[in-house]
Parts: C-alpha cells; structure tokens; sequence
C-alpha cells in the first residue's frame, strides 16, 4: 500500500512504505554532498626583457591557498594576466599584468631596464622586480613581500657599468646582479602542483650582455627566458615559457657609438587553477580559455587566457 493511500483512508502518519516499497528495502537515496571548498593557484605574467643589454623581466607574482569556502550560484571574476612586452629599440622591458580569482592576485612581473633607460614607475610591477640594465642599478620597486593579495616576489638584480645586465627577481628568490661582463641570473619561482605534477610559475629572466660568450648571458630561473650574447645570427632575448609568469630575457648590444642591439624576451603570460569537488559544475565565462580534468574526487579547472565570470552549480 502506497503512502498517499494510507493517509487517504485516515491511517496513522507512521510512515512503513515509501512509494510501494517497505522501508527495509534497499532504495537509492542521493549522495552526500560535500562542501564547496576551492584550491586555487593564481599566477601573475613575467614582465619583458630589456633590449640593448636589457636586464631581465620580473617574474609574476604566485598566489595559492586550499580549503577557501564558495558558494554556489555566486559569480567570481578570473582574469589571466598577458605577458609583459618584450623591449625594443634600447628600450626596456614593460611590466606584466596581474591575474586573478576573485580577490586573490598574482602580481605582475616588473619591466626591465636597458643601456637608454632605467625602468621607470611605468615600468614597475607588483610581482617580481626586474633587472636592470649596464649603466643602471636594477629595479627596486615592487608589492610588498609576504603580501596574501599579490604575492609579491623579490627584487632584480643590478646591471654592471658598460658590460652587462641583471636578471629578474622571481616568487622565491633575488635576480642576480651582473658582475662585469657576466650577467646577473633570474631568480628562482615557486612549485606547485595543483594541476597534479609540479610546475614552477614566476620565475625571473636572465640578463643579457655585451661578449660573444655564451656563458656571459644571464640564466634565468625555471620556465623563464635566458639573457643573451652577441652571437652571429639572433642579440634577442628569449621569451618566458606561456602560462608560467617567467621573465623574458635581455638582449645582447654593443655599446656606443655603434649602439647595435636586440630585441627583449616577451614575459610569459599567467595562469589560474581552481580544484574543487568533483560533484560541483563550474560554468565558465566565454571572455576565458579553460579546460577541465577529473582527478580522484576532484575537478581541475585550469585558464590559459582571458577575463570573465565563473560559478559553481550542483
């Protein structure tokens, strides 16, 4: 007897029966939800390599954190941060751009100085510092270290006087200033392993220099663009590895009166993950690149480019 006809014929509201099964039998109840609690790692762009013996771009500033509550049906704005322009010219290297989940940055990498041009406020990032370049100290300025917000990087190193440049601070670790006519290396990032392997994000470039020796172009931190020689076919730097926050690396050059150069190494553009239970739906906005794995009892959510809104559904 079904349970609607029970309480028809005034039976008691003791329920036995659930549609025309007794209630010892085996019925399919819903799972059990978990909570909507999000790991994220939010990665800011490097900033560009310096050109003319360019110091090398600032690596992007690296935030992460487990267990943050969310809630459902709410928007949350991500943003993946383009990479810093590469410099041309004698210029310097500009600044990256900061990325975003929701109130959690990952700040830009710092612009770079050259042989022409110390990095300018224009110039200045709020992740890694960049370097700077001969005739110039580096750059200095930068978000505050230890920040939740941006998380901040450290400072590049200085450019030598004539000779050579300095590399790009990273999320862990100082640029190396140049020593003569040895540029300075790129600091080291941060490791991470949201994504399910470890991955190094926000390291600095290396400086580039005025020798045809290659062992006097600055190395750059993991995922970065090294600095570069003089060598017979390419003075550029090399770019920063996409979607990592790496710096770009200085160019080679010669000094005055000849002024010859390279171009700077572009910065690596951003990247943000988010981990979440596997039972949730993340809907995601069109202005983004994503792409969703399943791992366990989890789903990873990684942006490759972009900006837009992102919720969560059951």
């Amino acid at each position: 007897m079904s349970l609607l006809t029970t309480l028809k014929e005034g039976g008691s509201l003791a329920i036995d029966t659930i549609g025309n099964k007794p209630i010892d039998e085996d019925i399919d109840f819903l799972p059990d939800i978990p909570a909507l609690t999000v790991a994220y790692l939010v990665v800011g762009s490097g900033g560009g390599g310096g050109s003319g013996v360019g110091g090398g771009g600032g690596g992007g500033g690296v935030t992460d954190a487990t267990d943050l509550a969310r809630d459902v049906s709410t928007n949350y704005v991500v943003a993946v941060g383009a990479g810093g322009a590469r410099g041309l010219t004698n210029g310097g290297g500009g600044k990256g751009n900061e990325s975003r989940f929701d109130t959690f940055y990952g700040g830009s990498g710092g612009g770079t100085g050259s042989q022409n041009g110390v990095a300018t406020s224009n110039h200045t990032g709020s992740g890694g510092g960049g370097g700077g370049g001969t005739n110039y100290p580096a750059q200095t300025n930068r978000g505050p270290v230890g920040s939740p917000l941006k998380g901040a990087g450290y400072r590049g190193g200085a450019g030598h006087n004539h000779h050579s440049a300095g590399g790009g601070g990273g999320a862990s670790e100082e640029g190396g200033s140049a020593s003569n006519y040895n540029a300075g290396e790129g600091g080291e990032g941060e490791s991470n392993s949201i994504t399910g392997s470890a991955v190094v994000y926000g390291s600095g470039g290396g400086g580039g220099t005025t020798t045809t020796t290659a062992s006097d172009a600055g190395v750059a931190g993991t995922n970065a663009g090294n600095g570069r020689h003089k060598n017979n076919s390419d003075w550029s730097g090399y770019s920063g590895q996409v979607n990592k926050g790496g710096g770009g690396g200085g160019s080679a050059g010669s000094l005055a009166p000849s002024f010859s150069y390279g171009g700077g190494g572009l910065g690596g553009s951003g990247f943000v993950a988010l981990k979440y239970p596997k039972e949730y739906t993340l809907t995601v906005g069109n202005g983004l690149t994503s792409s969703t794995s399943t791992s366990g009892d989890y789903k990873i959510t990684q942006f490759t480019a972009g900006t837009d809104n992102v919720s969560w559904s059951v």
